[in-house]
């Protein structure tokens, strides 16, 4: 893919591919090791049209990329989202259940009676999710208590 200045990608067109980095934004963000009046390679596109964002609204930029406006009419938010589909990915089939065959009936043969062995299991002991962090705090609060104790005998 070729750029060339004047080109337009959806509201933007591109207007360069340097950039003179003014005072305002010398050592802020990308511009961290950048002095002021420095020229960078970058690109830069600009929109010449404006944009409205009321409340849940959405501006396609190009291609999947969008602006969306975010919160009330008393704060004002918004963000850059691109929609993408994964590669690869196979929606759910549905599982077909088999068709259930009809049995002929069998001959019934009369089975000796076998006693039934106990063959007990004892249930494996599951641990208790316990919180992050309480064991340290009653540490804390244990320490506490003696430090106070100690204070209060030299009293």
């Amino acid at each position: 893919m070729e750029l060339d200045t004047g080109d337009d990608y959806g509201v933007f067109e591109i207007k360069s591919f340097s950039y003179t980095v003014p005072a305002a934004l010398a050592g802020v963000g990308p511009f961290s090791t950048v002095a002021a009046g420095t020229t960078v390679d970058c690109l830069v596109m600009q929109n010449s049209e404006s944009i409205t964002l009321d409340v849940g609204d959405d501006q396609k930029l190009y291609d999947d990329m969008y602006f969306y406006r975010a919160d009330d009419d008393n704060a004002f938010r918004f963000y850059v989202y691109k929609t993408v589909t994964i590669a690869g990915a196979v929606p759910a089939e549905e599982e077909v259940a088999p068709a259930e065959e009809e049995v002929a009936p069998a001959e019934e043969v009369p089975a000796e009676e076998v006693p039934a062995e106990e063959n007990v299991t004892a249930p494996a002991e599951e641990e208790e999710e316990k919180a992050p962090g309480f064991e340290a705090l009653f540490a804390i609060a244990g320490l506490l208590a003696v430090a106070y104790l100690v204070i209060r005998r030299r009293e």
